[in-house]
């Protein structure tokens, strides 16, 4: 059964633009100009007619429900306010003297004209809250995926990873350690990848800030120390002080970046530099050649995923991500507060 409101907004529609229709026809006049019916009669009667076809939509289609039919109708009627002054003007002038031919189908037209309007306007608002509802609910499906998997398979790879060392400390055979290294390298490269790509699948809701840009780096490449060789990551000192206006993915694109560089055993270089009213930040990997000898991207199995991830990130903290080429490099460009 439809809704009452439903039902009761159709019919206003409807009810307007046979009305409008009425009048308009009965202010027909053969004997003008093609030009003049046109535009006095056969433009008005199409918007009249818009509004019953939009009566009638607001029946039968499944798209709607009660609320919505009536904000729709809601913007109509404001439609009919605004546009509809135009005509109540054309009245007030007639009183004060002026000679207004056909005062009735002037008001009818521009009351129906600001109607269909309204309309159009209110489908439009409806529409777009209903393509953002299901934006929204599609992106909460995503992220209960997203901590799902970054849940149930970084703990099995963790439980996968202590198997694996303690099979290490328990042979002797030199063939299966060196094969349980590499299981471990390969268990470790696919946590960094559900890492990388749990960071840019999570909702994106922090406020940009201004940080300090060489405590941020610093503060990375300590992290990073902290489980790593310490002399694989290096920092060209000094670091120029500015502040930059950012969010916290601008530490974990220097994170994946600082990452993808050490895959692999490769080292990192971290760099800074003014560049007229912004900053360049460098993640250099200087010792990772191509086969033939030129140089490569940064990292190594997966430097692919690493970058396309971080482009991500740096692009939600506001900067630009280059790929120096020639020199091995990656840069983020910043801008200065």
């Amino acid at each position: 059964m439809r809704g009452f409101r439903r039902m009761a907004s159709a019919a206003v529609l409807m009810v307007l633009g046979l009305t409008g229709l009425a009048v308009i026809w009965s202010a027909y006049d053969p004997a003008q100009s093609w030009l003049a019916v046109t535009l006095g009669t056969v433009l008005p009667s199409f918007l009249a007619v818009g509004l019953v076809v939009a009566g009638f939509w607001v029946v039968v289609t499944d798209e709607l429900d009660g609320q919505t039919a009536t904000r729709m109708l809601e913007w109509s009627v404001a439609g009919m306010a605004g546009v509809g002054t135009l005509g109540g003007l054309a009245l007030f002038l007639q009183r004060q003297g002026y000679v207004i031919h056909r005062p009735l189908y002037v008001v009818t037209s521009t009351v129906v004209s600001g109607a269909l309007a309204g309309f159009g306007i209110g489908f439009y608002e409806v529409w777009t809250d209903r393509q953002r509802r299901e934006l929204e609910r599609e992106r909460e499906k995503l992220d209960h995926l997203n901590r799902l998997l970054r849940h149930h398979l970084l703990n099995g790879m963790n439980v996968l990873l202590a198997k694996v060392d303690l099979a290490r400390e328990r042979t002797d055979d030199l063939q299966v350690t060196a094969d349980l290294d590499d299981a471990h390298v390969r268990g470790e490269e696919i946590v960094t990848l559900v890492e990388q790509v749990s960071a840019i699948a999570g909702p994106d809701n922090d406020p940009p800030s201004e940080v300090d840009l060489p405590q941020l780096l610093h503060g990375e490449v300590e992290r990073l120390r902290a489980t790593r060789n310490d002399d694989a990551i290096s920092v060209a000192e000094p670091l120029p002080e500015v502040t930059v206006r950012s969010s916290p993915a601008l530490g974990e694109a220097v994170s994946v970046l600082l990452k993808d560089a050490l895959a692999d055993g490769g080292r990192a270089t971290v760099s800074a530099a003014i560049d007229g009213d912004g900053i360049l930040v460098n993640v250099t990997d200087p010792g990772k050649t191509k086969a033939d000898g030129g140089e490569q991207f940064l990292g190594g199995p997966g430097s692919d995923v690493g970058l396309s991830v971080a482009d991500v990130l740096v692009e939600r903290a506001g900067g630009e991500l280059e790929v120096g080429k020639p020199h091995g490099s990656v840069t983020i460009r910043l801008e200065t507060v």
